[in-house]
């Protein structure tokens, strides 16, 4: 099933949506340093190894954000070019349709990616090192999905204390075959697309347990000494 461009939930209506991969969402927010917020992210992957990726929401620059709210960067000037660098480099990827600053080094963004799995590969948003989110294909022939919607142990605290609070809604679509998964809601009869399912979360705070989906999306490897 070849994706055109993405309407998202504007057109769905954030109903729940039937997955065929292997979401798994962890926590790194302070390795990443964006922390997403005020967000709708989906994911849409047909068995033949397409896919489609939006995400529409905020995305904070936490070490900026840490510097302005506590006093530590004041210069208005300094902070202005600071934006337009995290600016520039997020406009170097294409998938970024909008970017917009917003103030405290905060980003109003719409993201969108199409593209295919074939085999052994790997999908960042926005980048590698940076991951809000990551699709991983490994040998064994499971996709997994892994997005930052939460944090590590230690940084809660300095995030809860900045006033910080991810919040959002993640949707996985998918008509291949979902090994393990532990969403809150499950549902089919999404009208255009008959036989998937959707897998849905809801994102209130970094303390909530990661989501997880495993999809098998090629068949495993043959045992070894199998004939």
């Amino acid at each position: 099933m070849a994706f055109k461009r993405i309407t998202g939930w504007i057109s769905l209506r954030y109903r729940s949506l039937r997955a065929v991969l292997v979401l798994l969402f962890l926590a790194p927010l302070a390795a990443s340093c964006y922390m997403p917020d005020d967000f709708l992210t989906e994911i849409r992957i047909a068995k033949n190894g397409d896919y489609a990726l939006i995400f529409k929401g905020k995305m904070v620059w936490v070490p900026l954000y840490k510097d302005i709210v506590t006093g530590a960067l004041k210069d208005v000037s300094e902070i202005r070019d600071k934006e337009a660098a995290i600016l520039r480099d997020l406009q170097r990827d294409e998938g970024f349709k909008q970017v917009r600053p917003i103030g405290r080094g905060t980003f109003d963004v719409y993201y969108e990616r199409l593209g295919r799995f074939t085999g052994t590969s790997q999908v960042s948003f926005p980048r590698r090192g940076m991951e809000i989110l990551r699709m991983e294909v490994r040998k064994n022939g499971v996709l997994y999905v892994v997005a930052a919607t939460g944090a590590k142990p230690g940084a809660r605290e300095e995030l809860q204390a900045l006033g910080l609070t991810p919040n959002g809604k993640v949707r996985v679509m998918t008509d291949a075959t979902v090994i393990k998964t532990n969403a809150e809601n499950k549902s089919t009869g999404i009208p255009g697309y008959p036989g998937w399912v959707v897998y849905d979360w809801s994102v209130n705070g970094p303390n909530q347990p990661a989501p997880i989906v495993h999809i098998q999306m090629f068949p495993p490897p043959p045992a070894q000494g199998a004939k």
